[in-house]
């Protein structure tokens, strides 16, 4: 279908037969005449009709040779796609804004090439002696020639133009000289010709791009959102990897004592390789919904050598008397016939020798031999559920959390807080008699240990911040909880009274008599004895935060008073004055009384509810040891302190006061409260004994013991994660939620929450609670530092891979996710080919098809040359390096990181890999097969490493080059599983082997032609 659309010229279009119209009355006044002229004068009336029919073919003919021409030029643009451009005046011309924009002047310049060819060719006989040919100017060196070439051509393409459909090109160019000669001369027109033709090329171009694009995108690719990041070879490589990694971990870190590893290093060069190409594989599949058609062959016989190889390691780890082929056939699916027979003949010397070298070359001998060929062979998810289910156990699962070490650290921080600084000071004290970490010691576990400490920093020398946060600094201590219950604050007030006025002796009889004031004073005529009447405030039910009535003491003295004044007076005159004097007195009976009120409250700093005490001032109570009293002394040393007597019982205060107090001086109010009180401020008596402290303390010991057991016993564990270990959320919410939920029954019993039964039940409650708050603060410092870990582990291990936008968190949560069989890596192709053709059928031709970490020549692989050759410049001498696997160990110690990395508290251990692909294809070819009757040759879009030379007027010109579909790839692997100090089994550690760095998998550090062998340059120290 060429869907030619009928030639068209205008006036203006033609400078044959041009009449201006305002000549047209001229031309019609002399008509006859001229055509009589004509007629007389022409030799043959058919010269004009030829000329005209000559114009037509040549202009159809051109029309059909320009549709040609783009579609050839199309097609050479896709053979040799420039990618970038040359310094020359051709590669400036085309260089544009994009890729997108070069490539699009590029077939611009390769149409007009193809178009000034072509025309060259048309030249054609009318007959009658007229000839006709068209032609477009010569392309030069020179930027003024190029950038008119391209001038004259004109493109809209439909895969970027919304105004046409994908798969059509609508092609546009000017200026193209007709030219018909005849007997009469020679004649020239200019035409614009436009053309619609079919072409996947640019569609071809754009996929191809998106798979380089695709291939370049790692784990952390931030360009891809959402699913779309699914479609990136990052993913798509981790979605393989992850798991493996997993696997080959937990079984190295479960398998017995006994076994070797089996993997070492965990990501070694044979298994990477074969994971990376079946992700390009997958991406390609899922950016051209096709893939080489090597891809299944080659797919089968690959996983086959990964399910062998790796069964191999298994089994040569577990068996200690060699592995044969009956052993690894069913992890492969393969016939053991089948591969003992394929083993014998790939083998070297000619005989059986199974390892992992002599299975693989056996795969590849199955895959052409008629002998018996290969079954589908088991998927990753199958395989590696299958060697690590039965070895150990379930990959990836939930790591139990008890409550125990929390319960113990809590416990031993109230309880030896004042004798040890940290739960690993416990070890060092004669005193103490505590082990930490409890349970027995295992020299495997220790040595681990050691090496976190030796190794976490990556310094050689142990790390204090390591130990951080594990300090024995409780709020409160056992001896501090009874000193905040047994806190008795005694409030003293006195008020002294009398019964009536004092005395008051009167003045003398007659005149001018002055007091001596000096001498007024009051005597005890007769004292009286002291009595004493004593008030008892409440001994029970008292709420600790409030004031309450002890006691209340009336001191009463009755005393006869006499007031005495002397007088003075001045009688007779001059040298007879004399001075007189005389005394006045009165007697009454005067009582005084002093009330002394003694309140008192008590435990004001305690934590738990004050619900009111049962007992208080007085015995009683079942709780606590019997010779430990309640506050039943605080009255009576109450009263000593206050009234400054000794007593024995409270009775003897009337005796005593009356002893102390000297009664015959008693004559005022002030003197009547100092001899009454020795003092009236606040003080705290001593309500217990040091041997009656120590004694209680020993009972809340044994009673919070009683409590932790029952935390242990009663608080299930919690199951956790891999990825909670890392995501920064609180690990441990399920254990405090546990721990908050029995707090109320533990501290205040099973009750509706009355009065405390005495102050040593309250001791045991403020104990408990104390304690359960201390387990609660235990398991949030747990979280701080799994916190503090995995920051400084995602900025360890991301920062060098420029991935710190990246989280550990997400790698860990992709793995389970893939592990789960969670992740759909379904793909996104729809090739539109072309509205034009009835048919397209894509395919492609990858060179190598399998990306080999190792190099391959000419003999091999003939589209191997050397960088910027074309096709015609061979050396069979040069190699190519497809890929490249490299990884690293990264920032962990052997054992792994431990989270949290604290003694007894190692419940999970981290170790992380960087990861990184680099491949590159030789040649990367997608063929387009259309249903075009008027042609059979295929489109070809051809990636390779050459330069681009155009061969113009004057000669040759570089354009730029084609670069091959090289990608670089950033993985990071987390592998997350239950510590050795938890699980005791296998083997302590789970990363490579401390020291070792894993900087190249292949024998190379670059891909392409003629790799560097010299260096690695990947990862610094």
């Amino acid at each position: 279908m060429t869907n030619e659309r009928p030639s068209t010229v205008t006036i203006a279009e033609s400078d044959r037969g041009r009449i201006p119209f305002a000549l047209i009355g001229v031309v019609l006044l002399a008509t006859s005449s001229i055509a009589v002229v004509s007629l007389q004068t022409r030799t043959d009336p058919r010269a004009d009709t030829d000329v005209a029919t000559a114009f037509d073919r040549i202009e159809t003919t051109t029309h059909v040779t320009l549709r040609e021409a783009a579609t050839t030029g199309l097609r050479d643009a896709a053979a040799a796609p420039v990618t970038e451009t040359a310094d020359t005046a051709l590669g400036n011309a085309i260089k544009g804004g994009s890729a997108d924009d070069t490539f699009r002047n590029y077939v611009r310049l390769r149409i007009y090439l193809a178009a000034r060819e072509k025309l060259a060719r048309t030249d054609q006989a009318v007959g009658n002696g007229v000839t006709a040919s068209a032609s477009l100017p010569p392309v030069e060196g020179g930027a003024d020639s190029i950038e008119a070439a391209l001038d004259r051509v004109e493109m809209s393409a439909g895969y970027y133009d919304s105004d046409l459909e994908t798969g059509v090109v609508a092609v546009t160019i000017e200026n193209v000289t007709l030219t018909v000669e005849s007997d009469a001369g020679r004649e020239t027109a200019q035409r614009t010709f436009e053309l619609t033709v079919p072409t996947t090329v640019f569609e071809m171009h754009e996929k191809t791009q998106e798979y380089e694009r695709r291939l370049n995108v790692g784990f952390f690719e931030p360009g891809f959102d959402g699913d779309r990041l699914y479609y990136g070879f990052g993913r798509k490589f981790a979605v393989r990897q992850y798991p493996v990694s997993w696997a080959k971990t937990y079984f190295d870190r479960f398998g017995p004592k006994k076994w070797d590893r089996a993997f070492e290093p965990i990501h070694d060069d044979r298994s990477t390789e074969i994971l990376a190409n079946l992700a390009a594989f997958d991406v390609q599949q899922a950016t051209f919904g096709t893939a080489d058609p090597a891809v299944d062959r080659i797919r089968r016989e690959r996983m086959t050598c990964f399910a062998l190889s790796t069964g191999y390691k298994v089994y040569d780890a577990v068996s200690k008397n060699g592995t044969t082929t009956s052993d690894v056939s069913d992890v492969g699916d393969v016939s053991e016939a089948a591969l003992e027979n394929a083993t014998d003949a790939s083998s070297d010397d000619g005989r059986i020798q199974v390892n992992e070298d002599t299975l693989c070359r056996a795969t590849r001998y199955m895959m052409g031999n008629s002998e018996g060929g290969l079954g589908d062979p088991p998927s990753i998810r199958k395989m590696t559920e299958g060697f690590i289910k039965d070895k150990a156990g379930n990959v990836g699962g939930a790591v139990e959390i008890e409550v125990n070490p929390f319960a113990d650290a809590s416990y031993y921080g109230i309880r030896y807080g004042d004798r040890a600084e940290s739960l690993t000071d416990l070890n060092n004290r004669d005193d103490i008699s505590v082990d930490w970490p409890p349970g027995e010691t295992d020299p495997e576990g220790d040595d681990a240990w050691s090496d976190v400490k030796d190794n976490v920093d990556g310094s050689g020398e142990d790390s204090e911040d390591l130990l951080s946060g594990m300090e024995l600094d409780p709020d409160t201590r056992f001896d501090e909880v009874i000193g905040h219950v047994y806190d008795v604050e005694v409030d003293v007030s006195e008020d002294v009274s009398r019964d009536g006025p004092r005395p008051w002796a009167p003045e003398p009889p007659g005149d001018n008599w002055t007091e001596v004031e000096s001498e007024r004073r009051y005597e005890v005529v007769d004292a009286d004895d002291v009595e004493v009447t004593t008030e008892r405030g409440p001994d029970t039910n008292i709420e600790g935060d409030r004031w309450s009535d002890l006691r209340n003491v009336a001191a009463t003295i009755e005393n006869e008073l006499k007031h005495v004044r002397k007088w003075r007076r001045m009688e007779g005159n001059g040298q007879n004055v004399r001075v007189n004097t005389t005394t006045t007195t009165a007697t009454r009976n005067v009582t005084f009384e002093s009330d002394v009120d003694i309140d008192a409250k008590h435990s004001q700093r305690t934590q738990v509810d004050d619900l009111g005490t049962e007992h208080v001032y007085e015995s009683g109570g079942e709780a606590g040891p019997e010779d430990v009293p309640n506050f039943e002394r605080v009255p009576q040393r109450s009263l000593s302190k206050v009234f400054g007597v000794e007593l024995s019982t409270e009775d003897e205060l009337e005796a005593k006061l009356d002893d102390k107090i000297d009664t015959g001086s008693i004559v005022s109010e002030d003197r009547m409260g100092e001899a009454v009180t020795s003092r009236t401020d606040t003080f705290e008596p001593d309500v217990l004994e040091e041997a009656e402290r120590e004694t209680l303390e020993t009972w809340i010991e044994d009673e919070v013991d009683d409590v932790r057991a029952t935390v242990k016993d009663e608080i299930p564990p919690v199951e956790v994660g891999p990825t909670t270990f890392v995501d920064g959320e609180p690990i441990l919410d399920g254990l405090r939620e546990n721990i908050s939920d029995m707090k109320s029954r533990l501290v205040y019993g099973d009750g509706p929450g009355g009065p405390y039964e005495n102050p040593k039940a309250k001791v045991r409650a403020e104990a408990t609670k104390v304690y359960l708050d201390n387990v609660f603060e235990w398991t949030s410092r747990f979280d701080d530092k799994a916190t503090d870990t995995k920051n400084t582990a995602q900025d360890e291990v991301m920062a060098p891979l420029d991935v710190a936008d990246g989280e550990i968190a997400e790698v860990v949560s992709f793995a389970q996710r893939v592990i789960a069989g969670d992740v759909d890596m379904a793909g996104d192709a729809d090739f539109e080919g072309s509205p034009l053709y009835d048919d397209v059928k894509f395919t492609i031709d990858a060179s190598p098809a399998y990306l080999e970490s190792a190099t391959v020549n000419r003999t091999e692989l003939p589209a191997v040359r050397a960088s910027g050759d074309g096709f015609t410049d061979l050396d069979d001498g040069v190699e190519h390096g497809p890929m490249v696997t490299k990884y690293d160990n990264v920032f962990l110690p052997r054992s792994g990181a431990p989270l949290v990395p604290w003694p007894g508290f190692w419940y999970a251990t981290l170790s992380t890999w960087g990861l990184q692909i680099d491949g590159e294809y030789a040649r990367f070819e997608l063929r387009a097969d259309v249903s075009d009757p008027s042609t059979s040759e295929p489109v070809r879009y051809i990636r390779d490493d050459r330069e681009v030379a155009v061969e113009l007027a004057d000669g040759a010109m570089t354009a730029g080059s084609v670069t091959p579909i090289d990608f670089r790839s950033d993985t990071v692997v987390a592998v997350i599983v239950p510590s050795y100090t938890k699980a005791a089994t296998g083997k302590p550690g789970i990363g490579d082997p401390w020291g070792k760095r894993y900087g190249c998998a292949g024998p190379y550090p670059e891909t392409g032609p003629e790799p560097d062998e010299d260096s690695c340059n990947w990862i610094t120290d």
